[in-house]
Parts: C-alpha cells; structure tokens; sequence
C-alpha cells in the first residue's frame, strides 16, 4: 500500500500518537521510515510514539546517536532505530551489517542522507519534521 502525500500543521509533542496512528496500517517488516529534521525536531520523540502505538514495551525510547542503532521489541515486528548523524562513510553502515535486519523490521533511520540513494525500495516512507513560528508545533510532511 502505498501512502499519499499528507501535511500536519500545527503539531505538538502530546499529538504524534495521531500521526503515528495515521501510519501504522502502511507498515510492515520491511518498511523504512527516512525521518529528517534540525536538531530537536522531535525525530526521536516521534520514534517513542511510533514505537508506543505499535506496541512496544520498553522504559523509554532515546535517542540512538552514540551506539547507532536501538532495537525495541514491539507486539507483532522488532523497530530499528538508527540514527546515522555520526556515520560519514557509508563503508562504516555496511560493516555493522544493519541492511541485513532491514527485511524483518520496521526501520526508522534519523539523519538518513548517507543512505538514501543506496536503500530504493518502494517500502520507503519519508517524514520531514520542521519547526513553525510557535517552537512547540511543529510540520509534519509524510511523503
């Protein structure tokens, strides 16, 4: 299935749930979710959110900037979180092997500029998060 372009304007932090909601019937092991925005956009607090509607019991969703990757244990599929703001090589993505969970999970990838052109599937869901005029909303561009 493939998902249309849809814009949310005004968004705070408390409303993700809706947008992850809005998403979760286009997901599937295998899905990519390339998640783009400045720095505390709220690329993480929505991975938290998405990762709370699909199930996932964990304490707390953090960012994974330090260890690369995060993987969380929801009710159905495993969700991959990476954040590749550190990576400058993509030599350094294919020697952790990360491509090779991608088939069996849901992937969000944080910064994924490194490997947009190499990942070309057609399960790929971009989401663009920027700041409005108020810094606690925020536009959502799911395309």
């Amino acid at each position: 299935m493939t998902i249309a372009e849809k814009i949310f304007h005004h968004v705070s932090e408390s409303q993700l749930n809706e947008i992850s909601l809005f998403l979760k019937p286009y997901l599937k092991a295998g899905s990519i979710i390339f998640l783009k925005g400045d720095l505390g956009a709220g690329k993480t607090a929505f991975t938290k959110s998405l990762a709370a509607i699909l199930g996932a019991n964990m304490p707390e969703v953090s960012s994974p900037t330090f260890n690369i990757l995060q993987i969380y244990q929801c009710a159905a599929i495993e969700l991959w979180h990476l954040d590749l703001y550190r990576i400058e090589e993509l030599d350094e993505i294919r020697n952790l092997g990360l491509e090779d969970g991608f088939a069996n999970s849901i992937t969000v990838i944080e910064w994924p500029d490194i490997i947009e052109q190499r990942l070309k599937a057609s399960n790929i869901i971009r989401i663009a998060i920027e700041f409005e005029d108020d810094e606690l909303l925020r536009k959502i561009r799911i395309y």
